[in-house]
């Protein structure tokens, strides 16, 4: 695990509890005690749940699980496994809690969103290529790729009505700039 990671602040919806979660190689880290106060959970019954996905091989230890060493309230340093985002979320969709259940609301709404706007992405660069948009006749792009992305955001973010009005403004836009 790289030394250089990031720690940010997680309050539940409720306001009552607050987790330090860390980030590290783009995702994000929880050990079973930090999962067990997510889910409302004993933490036997969140590592019971860990054992199962790994037992099913639903995901690849190696690749959701790491070790650190943390120093104890007693002073001693012991080693911890941490979970990973997929574990996380894994876990949310196996546990039975309310915050689980909220957890679950939320991963649900939060990955539709992403679907959607991912596959928006995909579908205008599929137009912008087909009509012969992202390239000049040298071959060369007729765009960088975050300004490209930036623009196809900016259309997958506006409003329904608005798609076909924005999207030919942007193929106006590239248009006339090169």
């Amino acid at each position: 695990m790289p030394e250089n990671n990031e720690i940010i602040i997680y309050t539940t919806p409720d306001g009552k509890e607050t987790f330090e979660v860390n980030l590290k190689k783009d995702t994000v880290w929880l050990d079973a005690h930090q999962l067990a106060r997510l889910f409302e959970r004993d933490r036997s019954v969140i590592v019971r749940h860990v054992n199962n996905v790994y037992g099913t091989n639903e995901l690849d230890k190696k690749s959701t699980c790491a070790k650190i060493t943390q120093v104890a309230q007693d002073g001693k340093k012991r080693q911890m496994l941490i979970y990973n985002l997929d574990m996380i979320i894994s876990v949310g969709y196996r546990v039975n809690s309310k915050r689980g259940t909220q957890f679950r609301i939320w991963a649900t709404n939060v990955l539709k969103g992403h679907l959607i706007e991912g596959y928006t992405i995909l579908l205008f660069l599929w137009f912008l290529n087909e009509n012969g948009i992202l390239y000049n006749e040298d071959g060369s792009k007729r765009l960088a790729d975050n300004a490209l992305v930036a623009l196809t955001l900016l259309i997958a973010e506006s409003r329904a009505e608005e798609k076909d009005t924005m999207v030919k403004v942007v193929v106006n836009l590239i248009n006339q700039n090169n």
